[in-house]
């Protein structure tokens, strides 16, 4: 392993550690339920909440072109996510050839389109039409340019 493997390694872990310390002591710690205090939220059950978070049943439900704006977000960003794990282990481990996902190479293309313009449809849709729900416009403004 080579000096800059082991750099960018070293830098990705520090990068992370800064990471969950921001997050835990500024944003989840004050709020994170102590022992005692946690309810049930989804009393169906693990699957079926895991269903409603796959599949996005009750935003389909209740509005359907906005859940399928949102599946097309959640599965987008798991391609993109499953394509960026394979080019960070080719790098580290120094292969010469990508790695392939089968399909998914084939359709990344269309599918960023389709990210993109869902993104950019569910921010016209929250800084307008929802405008009134938006609690932290500054910090919802960062996680979209992000």
């Amino acid at each position: 392993m080579s000096i800059n493997q082991v750099a960018v390694i070293l830098a990705g872990l520090l990068g992370a550690i800064s990471f969950s310390h921001i997050l835990w002591n500024k944003r989840l710690k004050h709020v994170w339920p102590k022992r005692g205090e946690i309810n049930i939220v989804n009393p169906s059950g693990f699957f079926t909440g895991l269903a409603e978070i796959v599949f996005q049943t009750k935003v389909i439900a209740n509005r359907p072109f906005v859940g399928f704006m949102h599946l097309l977000v959640i599965y987008g960003f798991m391609a993109f996510g499953a394509k960026s794990v394979a080019h960070v282990y080719v790098g580290v481990v120094g292969a010469h050839d990508p790695i392939s996902l089968g399909v998914l190479d084939g359709v990344l293309d269309v599918v960023a389109i389709l990210v993109a313009s869902s993104v950019v449809g569910l921010a016209i849709r929250r800084y307008t039409v929802m405008r009134h729900r938006l609690t932290h416009m500054v910090e919802s403004g960062i996680v979209l340019g992000l």
